[in-house]
């Protein structure tokens, strides 16, 4: 499992002379690790490698620190730098997404209703957007499986309007969710 950390850092103290000193991975309050001694420069480029991809610090306890875009993670499944890169830009992808959907549930005017009514959607505004979404699923383009999915949904405040309404295949809305995204 990874998990961020907000108790761990990196010290990297070089000696006046020499340039060089040690890297020093603090965890919490008593545990402190030296990785490497390395040079100014080295250090340098290690800590601009992190802003790019995930740099493996060190193993302490049967866990894995990583450190990557100025945050410390550590996992305990001895995964790859590609799949921590994954599962880190992933979260940060969700995390996006629920303050976007916060922001369009806010922009609406009206927290969402904690039980909606649920309406049948007119035949007028079914035919509307059938016909304007061309019969097919707005994400994928299939043509089984068809329903009809509320953009916002009416459990956050959404209508059963055609701006509010789009074609997707039973797949597509199922991984849609309950999010609020628009498939073009």
């Amino acid at each position: 499992m990874l998990r961020k950390h907000d108790n761990v850092q990196l010290l990297f103290a070089p000696g006046l002379f020499t340039g060089k000193g040690w890297v020093t991975l603090q965890i919490g309050v008593r545990t402190a690790v030296r990785i490497s001694k390395l040079h100014k420069t080295q250090w340098a480029d290690y800590a601009t490698q992190q802003r790019q991809h995930p740099v493996r610090l060190a193993a302490v306890k049967n866990r894995t620190y990583w450190w990557f875009q100025d945050q410390f993670y550590s996992e305990n499944e001895g995964l790859a730098g590609a799949a921590v890169y994954a599962l880190i830009v992933t979260r940060q992808q969700r995390h996006a997404q629920r303050i976007d959907r916060a922001q369009q549930i806010v922009a609406m005017g009206s927290a969402p209703r904690s039980a909606p009514f649920r309406a049948a959607i007119p035949d007028d505004v079914k035919h509307f957007v059938w016909t304007r979404d061309q019969a097919a699923c707005r994400h994928c383009g299939a043509t089984v499986e068809l329903q009809f999915d509320h953009i916002i949904p009416v459990a956050m405040g959404g209508s059963s309007s055609p701006d509010n309404l789009q074609v997707l295949c039973g797949p597509c809305n199922r991984q849609k969710g309950a999010s609020i995204t628009v498939h073009r």
